[in-house]
């Protein structure tokens, strides 16, 4: 999907489908299948670092009552989209929605501290990476207590790198807004899958009220 426009409606939408029931997650998922990439881009750790989680808060919720069964379909769909949307992110989109949304005063805010924060979040992976091959190097195996000091250098890093980017933005003279002209690519199929999406949740809040009904 191109137009990342579209992208995030796709992603709201596919989202609230799945979170609405077991239904939602499963049309979402065949979405999922039919419509992305899937694993070309995927960061496979994160990915797994996050199902794992997932996995462990569904047990706890399946063992005190709860419908961890649920939770478990539904927010491992969620992650599946999220993850999608992740990686089809290209620099300088998040500028564009955000001035197309709100303009280029309020807009090119959001956009700055959306693009700023995604920028953080990768280079905090490869951080990440830097960090493991280090341990590997020096015959540290990974496991919880080398987590806890890796995590700290982690934050250590990002503060410092949002200082330093604050510092930056300080000296060149910048205070609020700005002026950008947003582009959007278009996809042969953007349309039709958005429109696949909006049918999902349509069927998704529908199944809830038969249910509740």
């Amino acid at each position: 999907m191109q137009d990342a426009r579209l992208r995030l409606l796709a992603t709201i939408t596919l989202s609230g489908a799945a979170v609405s029931g077991i239904p939602g997650a499963g049309l979402t998922f065949l979405w999922w299948l039919a419509c992305t990439p899937r694993w070309d881009k995927v960061p496979r750790r994160g990915i797994l670092v996050a199902f794992l989680f997932i996995v462990i808060t569904a047990v706890v919720l399946q063992i005190s009552g709860g419908p961890g069964i649920s939770y478990l379909v539904r927010f491992s769909v969620i992650l599946l989209i999220a993850a999608w949307a992740y990686t089809a992110f290209r620099p300088g989109e998040l500028m564009d929605v955000g001035v197309w949304l709100f303009g280029d005063g309020i807009g090119f805010d959001l956009g700055l501290v959306g693009e700023m924060s995604l920028q953080s979040l990768q280079v905090s992976a490869d951080d990440l990476s830097r960090i493991m091959t280090a341990q590997r190097m020096k015959g540290i195996g990974w496991n919880w207590r080398t987590f806890a000091p890796a995590l700290a250098t982690l934050v250590h890093l990002s503060l410092r790198r949002a200082d330093d980017q604050a510092g930056i933005l300080a000296i060149r003279g910048y205070r609020k807004g700005g002026t950008h002209i947003p582009v959007f690519p278009k996809g042969k199929w953007d349309r039709v899958t958005t429109v696949c999406a909006l049918a999902i949740l349509c069927i998704s809040l529908l199944s809830v009220q038969v249910v509740v009904l």
